[in-house]
């Protein structure tokens, strides 16, 4: 809890936004072997798109943010805005033997050590909108819609964005 909340006030430190963001965090058992694993998975638990002040129509937001420049809370619930989960099998048989999590504040994991307060400011940053909502197996957009980080994305080998590429080329 508390490398959770040492992460969750570096990314506030860095935010503005009237809303409170609400995070749910649990640890599970996610896919793992010997030698590799999944650490953590978060995302956004809702879009929004065509808001109160949105900067780009026709583009799906992640909750959090869609909140902050809206100016509301959207949902109207104070509901959770990222969910997010991490793994608990660390360190058994299977999953990474011989790897633990470090819950240390200060970025310095022993050689066998996973930094988590690292792996949370990297998924809380999906939650907050650094994700794409586009289908990974078809290439289509969620709902026939870019999401903003679409807007950003860039496929240098086709020169387009992924908000303009074709869903072959996503």
């Amino acid at each position: 809890l508390i490398a959770f909340t040492y992460a969750a006030n570096l990314w506030g430190a860095q935010l503005t936004s009237a809303v409170p963001i609400v995070i749910n965090a649990q640890f599970t058992a996610l896919t793992c072997t010997a030698t590799s694993a999944t650490l953590g998975s978060a995302g956004a638990t809702q879009v929004f798109r065509d808001f109160p002040n949105a900067a780009r129509p026709a583009t799906w937001y992640s909750i959090a943010l869609a909140n902050k420049i809206a100016g509301m809370d959207l949902t109207g619930d104070g509901s959770a805005n990222i969910n997010a989960r991490f793994n608990s099998s660390i360190g058994q048989t299977n999953c990474l033997s011989g790897s633990q999590w470090y819950y240390g504040l200060d970025s310095n994991e022993p050689a066998n050590g996973i930094d988590f307060v690292a792996v949370l400011l990297h998924e809380m940053g999906h939650g907050l909108g650094f994700q794409t909502f586009t289908n990974g197996s078809t290439g289509a957009l969620f709902s026939s819609y870019p999401s903003i980080w679409d807007h950003f994305l860039y496929d240098a080998t086709n020169n387009v964005s992924w908000a303009n590429a074709t869903a072959a080329q996503r």
